[in-house]
């Protein structure tokens, strides 16, 4: 999601600054897309960036449905049918299955995502790009490198496969 992200966007840690991932809901049970409206609510959104693992093709026609801005979606390791998300995304003029990666420009911003650390790690690190996301460990991050913060959103759907439990969901806004 694109608005506008604190500059201060790493602590001494690395880790994300408190309010910098905004909990989207406080219902693990609720739709990709819910959870993204409740994220941006009251916030101009220009556009919606998905880092991958969509899990079943429902979950493009939940995003096609509820944002009427650019969606624009990289594939992870968990898309399930992408024949059939494929599919369902021609049904949405404004939204775009980028393929493995992305590469373009936001405004004044370049912006890159790769469902993986890290192939967007070494995005940031080219001096390239403003933005550089990833979603594959879906553990919400933010750091600085040079002039690109490197963002992981984390879980939308508030789970973490890794440690098998629920938590908090989470999105960006930039």
């Amino acid at each position: 999601l694109l608005d506008r992200l604190s500059s201060e966007a790493q602590n001494a840690s690395g880790e994300a600054p408190l309010g910098t991932q905004k909990p989207a809901t406080d219902s693990a049970s609720a739709s990709a897309s819910q959870a993204a409206n409740e994220a941006a609510s009251g916030t101009a959104i220009d556009a919606v960036i998905g880092c991958g693992d969509y899990c079943a093709p429902f979950v493009i026609a939940d995003l096609g449905e509820a944002f009427s801005v650019p969606v624009h979606l990289v594939w992870g390791n968990n898309d399930g049918d992408r024949a059939m998300q494929q599919r369902i995304a021609a049904r949405y003029d404004h939204v775009q299955l980028e393929g493995e990666w992305m590469d373009r420009a936001f405004g004044e911003c370049r912006v890159f995502v790769s469902h993986y650390p890290a192939i967007a790690r070494a995005a940031a690190q080219s001096s390239t790009y403003g933005l550089a996301l990833y979603g594959h460990d879906h553990q919400a991050h933010a750091e600085r490198i040079g002039d690109t913060l490197l963002l992981n959103p984390g879980s939308i759907m508030g789970y973490q496969p890794a440690a098998k439990k629920w938590v908090l969901p989470t999105a960006c806004l930039y």
